[in-house]
């Protein structure tokens, strides 16, 4: 088969399915719900891309396009061209994602932004990152069995006590406190 008689089988099909999208819009706007189901299941894959590539795999992408699909029973008749009534559900996708990460985005007056109490020298820079250097540099030359506990203990939020770090790292209590 040759690239012209493909471009315009494909060419077919895409106007085929613009066709059928226009159908069901417009029985979706006559109040068939099934039309608009129908048209819903039609789109979901792209809808759901759409939301993915905003927000990323997770809940805000299904939470969006579950919107989206409330959104377009609500707003059916407001379509103006049925035959792209794909592009129309894809640009409440868009819109609704846009908006999830809009409300996001905290937003703080720099006044209310944390500053440095005291203003630090080249001196105590460097003293503060040699420092730093030297105990990361003393905690790789520790056993996993060691330095895991000891990190988790020192640094960590929300897993300090003995008993909850053996409990992650798969240890007895007692090697954690010889940590």
């Amino acid at each position: 088969m040759t690239r012209y008689r493909k471009g315009l089988m494909m060419g077919d099909a895409a106007g085929a399915a613009r066709t059928q999208d226009a159908q069901l819009a417009r029985a979706a706007q006559s109040g068939e719900v099934d039309a608009l189901g129908l048209l819903l299941e039609r789109h979901r894959a792209g809808m759901r891309a759409v939301a993915v590539n905003i927000l990323g795999p997770g809940a805000d992408a299904d939470d969006v396009v579950q919107d989206a699909a409330l959104t377009a029973l609500l707003r059916i008749g407001d379509v103006r061209d049925p035959e792209a009534v794909g592009a129309w559900l894809r640009t409440i996708v868009r819109n609704a994602g846009r908006l999830v990460l809009r409300e996001l985005a905290t937003v703080r007056p720099v006044s209310e932004l944390p500053l440095p109490s005291t203003y630090l020298g080249p001196e105590q820079w460097l003293e503060r990152n040699a420092l730093r250097d030297w105990v990361w540099e003393a905690l790789v030359e520790l056993s996993p069995v060691l330095g895991t506990p000891l990190v988790l203990r020192c640094f960590a939020t929300g897993i300090t006590s003995y008993e909850r770090i053996a409990e992650v790292c798969g240890i007895p209590v007692g090697t954690v406190r010889s940590a």
